[in-house]
């Protein structure tokens, strides 16, 4: 049963990696329609659409970086991965889509009560990952 139950922990972990790999190289691909959408900013002499350009923009670029977390989520599973990905995904939906001061100050509170959970319930595996992450 053991033998069973490692083949299976050893191709969940390969469909992992592969999805991981997977959303690095779309975030690589789409990159350059960021670099585009950069290009476009800066030389639109349409002063009235420059808000919404780089509101897109930004839109664009957070999301890339929302994809990159996801991918080290799924490679090193732990919650303070999570917590990093939920920190930037609400981040994004702060900056970019926060229509009403109801919606803000929520999100506010929310992201607060992700840090705050980062900081004092995942502080020894924070210091651990990071120590981690330096010797790599």
């Amino acid at each position: 049963m053991k033998r069973y139950t490692d083949y299976i922990l050893a191709c969940v972990t390969i469909i992992e990696t592969f999805l991981a790999a997977f959303l690095v190289f779309a975030v690589a691909a789409s990159s350059i329609t960021l670099v585009r959408r950069f290009y476009h900013v800066i030389t639109i002499h349409d002063f009235t659409r420059t808000y919404e350009l780089f509101q897109d923009f930004m839109a664009h670029t957070l999301l890339l970086v929302i994809g990159l977390e996801l991918a080290l989520m799924l490679l090193h599973h732990s919650p303070y991965s999570i917590v990093e990905v939920l920190i930037y995904a609400l981040a994004r939906k702060l900056l970019i889509q926060a229509d009403s001061a109801y919606e803000l100050a929520v999100g506010v509170v929310a992201l607060a009560g992700l840090f705050a959970i980062r900081k004092y319930l995942m502080a020894a595996r924070a210091k651990k990952a990071d120590a981690g992450a330096q010797t790599d």
